[in-house]
């Protein structure tokens, strides 16, 4: 992976769950335990120096009631504002043939799987919750 593309994840990523977690008003340990992460792996997510896998994104996104595209809305724009157009095109080319050579992959049952999984993510993703409305942490 480019080093400036996941650099630019890591801030990403690190800026909206300092976002959820300040909205909550809670401890990092507090929030760990309610995402039923690690703490030294929550502690990199929230300082950018780790990158999380996939699982863990969606292990946060159903506590917190978020789609995907929430996480990644604004490096797209921010990517494509900053990038030539030619450059975004080849790298989504890129992206789009690992991601179907992975899906090609896997076996019958699993791709089934996750097509259920994407189609219910467009739909939720057409019925896009604001921020406001996602699943709070109840910290006391």
């Amino acid at each position: 992976m480019d080093i400036q593309i996941e650099q630019r994840l890591k801030t990403l990523i690190s800026k909206k769950l300092q976002l959820l977690r300040k909205r909550d008003n809670c401890t990092m340990e507090k929030t760990a335990d309610f995402l039923d992460l690690d703490y030294s792996l929550y502690h990199g997510l929230l300082h950018g120096t780790r990158l999380p896998h996939l699982a863990t994104l969606m292990k946060i996104n159903q506590a917190y009631g978020l789609n995907m595209d929430w996480w990644f809305r604004d490096f797209a724009e921010t990517y494509s504002a900053a990038a030539p157009l030619l450059k975004v095109n080849v790298a989504k080319k890129a992206a789009e043939k690992e991601l179907l050579g992975n899906f090609n992959k896997l076996d019958a049952r699993s791709q089934k799987a996750l097509q259920r999984i994407l189609k219910t993510m467009l739909k939720k993703r057409r019925d896009r919750l604001p921020l406001n409305n996602v699943y709070f942490l109840q910290c006391a």
